[in-house]
């Protein structure tokens, strides 16, 4: 005789909701209550399990960015860094697009265009793209920031509560991208390892502090190419016409974003275009054009702006073209108000700079990208075939993007080079594809392929590890040292300008409106006659002690020799001056007239002569 089965299903049930009545007779669990109960239970498995996952590994991340910036900022070292900063302030404080800033070049821009010469008060910039400078203007705002002054021994204000914290979140939002893609194109697995080596290469933890806009730039290349992805797979299932259309303009818009960000973007235009052009079947040229459009239309605005102010559709940013070249030495271009070099010579100019100058970027910057290991790997890769389509199409426009900013930056001037760091989330992800693709291929257990993944992320990681917590941290004196800096600003008067080889620096940190130590000092004369009086001289080792210091002394900067030398020339307008650091001769600050009231009856009462008298004043 067969025994009837017992459900214990049902009888448990049936026995914990008489347990539930005995023990709390005439009440039931709160929604609240079983929202949390389905929660807890969901850490085991789950939507819980996901989100603590992703609350460890942003706490994870976001400790690398923080140890690195603790370990390594001391301050702002580039000049695009700084010039972006105080065009930030100035849309802060609602001043417009206008820098302090000043180039030579920049003046006789406007000139030469508009018939008559800029305002040094409301200058207007021609040179930098501008959604970088929108956004640090955004987080000054936020951060409700009063006009400071740089303390001795501490990091700047703004810097610390504004520009390092943008970074980091842009780097960590990057991240975040590089994850979606390689999760797309990849899956998990491969996700993981190209974050955490995309996280911890050197170049993306210094760019994160570095203040320039290299993490504007990749975050928004990650994401115009992560809705290209998404665009072009969701055509190749098959779904309705919003559903792709959607990802194809964002990642067009996000490519004309990235435009007004950095002009090198725009080779992700073209790039991109023809990825996406590629998943149809019927009507390429079309969406080709239609995505050129919709990134050109946001560009657009900003190219006719400028195209008013100086009839370039790109302002003085093309001359950078000419920098190192054996027309202008050095940044020679940008010091002059008389550049006029005839078409011949500037082709003949470029021929010989790109022959030179390719050469060294491919050898110097692309072989180093992400740590040397991941471009490597990324190069390899070309000569393997993925399984899926879309993933070898855009494998090869990167790498025809990688070709044509190569060429651009090697065309630009020496701080060009961080711009390649643009596409190091995709190199990364190919390169991290192809290294495991490698791996399977090998007949070894899953425990010793996830050692091998840990090991290229370890290698990956190596110089970040020497340079960030190894090496001591590098100071930005000098030349930069920002109480110097704000100390001569704060003698000239608000209306007063002054002249400096340092001028994003006297911009940021001094707010001072200054112009670049022109190439000689006729035309340093002629611009105190014709533009604006120079109320104030400040040179710094960036003369005396850069590369073509040589040129002081025999050169294209001879003229200079004396002023540097604390000996004025006849008819130089500023003669009376002070040395700093007071006991040393690093920087000099000239001016028209005695600025330091504690010495002013003793100045008064000398005649002065040729030779500046040198006053020891402490800051």
């Amino acid at each position: 005789m067969t025994r009837a089965k017992r459900t214990p299903t049902v009888g448990s049930n049936r026995a914990q909701e008489c347990l539930s009545h005995l023990s709390y007779p005439g009440l039931k669990m709160s929604s609240f209550e079983e929202a949390t109960q389905r929660f807890v239970n969901s850490l085991d498995d789950g939507l819980g399990l996901t989100i603590l996952r992703a609350i460890l590994f942003t706490c994870l991340v976001a400790g690398i960015f923080g140890g690195y910036a603790y370990s390594r900022f001391r301050g702002l070292d580039k000049p695009e860094a700084m010039e972006y900063a105080q065009l930030g302030r100035n849309l802060a404080s609602g001043a417009g697009f206008t820098t302090r800033c000043i180039r030579p070049l920049d003046i006789r821009c406007i000139e030469k265009h508009s018939g008559g010469a800029p305002s040094a008060d409301a200058m207007p910039d021609i040179r930098n793209a501008p959604a970088y400078a929108a956004l640090l203007a955004g987080g000054f705002r936020l951060a409700g920031m009063e006009t400071e002054s740089p303390e001795p021994f501490k990091i700047f204000g703004p810097e610390l509560k504004v520009i390092v914290p943008t970074g980091i979140i842009l780097s960590m939002l990057t991240a975040l991208l590089v994850y979606l893609t390689a999760r797309r194109l990849f899956g998990g697995s491969i996700a993981f390892i190209s974050v955490f080596a995309y996280v911890c290469t050197d170049a993306v933890l210094a760019n994160s502090v570095s203040g320039r806009p290299v993490s504007l730039l990749a975050a928004i290349a990650s994401a115009s190419v992560y809705f290209a992805v998404v665009s072009v797979q969701t055509k190749v299932e098959g779904v309705s016409f919003l559903r792709w259309l959607i990802p194809f303009a964002a990642s067009a818009g996000l490519a004309g974003l990235g435009v007004l960000t950095g002009y090198t973007m725009l080779v992700f235009v073209p790039v991109l275009a023809t990825f996406v052009s590629l998943s149809f079947v019927r009507g390429r040229i079309f969406a080709w054009m239609l995505f050129a459009c919709i990134s050109l239309a946001v560009v657009a605005p900003w190219c006719l702006r400028n195209h008013k102010l100086t009839g370039s559709m790109f302002g003085s940013a093309p001359y950078a073209a000419l920098h190192d070249t054996i027309l202008y030495e050095g940044d020679a271009v940008d010091r002059s108000i008389q550049a006029e070099p005839g078409n011949v010579l500037i082709s003949r100019a470029l021929k010989a700079k790109l022959a030179s100058r390719l050469v060294n970027v491919w050898e110097n910057d692309l072989q180093a990208l992400g740590s040397g290991l991941a471009i490597c790997f990324f190069l390899v890769s070309f000569f393997h075939v993925f399984d899926r389509r879309e993933v070898n199409a855009l494998r090869w426009c990167i790498g025809l993007g990688l070709v044509m900013t190569t060429i651009a930056v090697a065309m630009g001037d020496r701080d060009m080079a961080a711009r390649l760091s643009v596409f190091l989330p995709f190199v990364v992800i190919y390169g991290a594809a192809f290294f495991v693709a490698t791996t399977d291929r090998i007949f070894i257990e899953d425990e010793w392929k996830t050692v091998f993944s840990g090991l290229f992320v370890f290698i990956v990681a190596l110089p970040a590890v020497v340079n960030g917590f190894a090496l001591p941290a590098q100071s930005p004196y000098p030349p930069y040292y920002p109480p110097f800096v704000s100390y001569t600003s704060s003698m000239l008067e608000d209306d007063e300008v002054m002249c400096s080889d340092i001028p994003w620096a006297t911009a940021w940190y001094g707010n001072r409106s200054s112009v670049l130590l022109p190439s000689t000092t006729d035309e340093f004369i002629l611009l105190h006659a014709e533009w604006h009086n120079f109320s104030g001289l400040y040179i710094t080792t960036e003369t005396s002690g850069n590369s073509y210091a040589g040129s002081l002394a025999d050169g294209l900067y001879q003229s200079w020799w004396p002023v540097v030398n604390r000996r004025v020339p006849d008819g130089f307008p500023l003669r009376h001056g002070i040395s700093l650091p007071p006991d040393g001769h690093d920087q000099l600050f000239l001016t028209d007239k005695i600025r330091w009231p504690e010495e002013e009856q003793a100045e008064l009462a000398e005649d002065v002569t040729d030779e500046v008298r040198v006053r020891e004043e402490t800051p």
